[in-house]
């Protein structure tokens, strides 16, 4: 929700045809910051992320690679290093 919320102001197709910045260098900045806050306050988002807990239903509980899109994952790379959890990005 919050991405949606904070991108729906940006015109990125028509500031293109009035040959000006779709959004000025510090929303560019702050969209980076908090998006990343608001991820790390999401507990439900947090606990996917976290490396699984091996249990007797399911000894071999892992993550075998982390998909990032290469928009903003400096947030999620953090945390993926700190899981051990190999990654792979994508550019979209």
């Amino acid at each position: 929700a919050y991405v949606g919320n904070y991108t729906s102001e940006w015109d990125l197709v028509g500031s293109r045809y009035r040959n000006e910045l779709p959004l000025s260098p510090w929303d560019a900045m702050r969209y980076g910051w908090e998006a990343c806050d608001a991820l790390l306050r999401d507990d439900s988002s947090i606990v996917g992320i976290k490396r699984p807990e091996p249990t007797d239903d399911e000894p071999n509980a892992r993550w075998d690679v982390a998909v990032v899109d290469g928009a903003y994952p400096e947030c999620l790379l953090g945390i993926l290093y700190s899981e051990k959890i190999p990654t792979m990005m994508l550019n979209t």
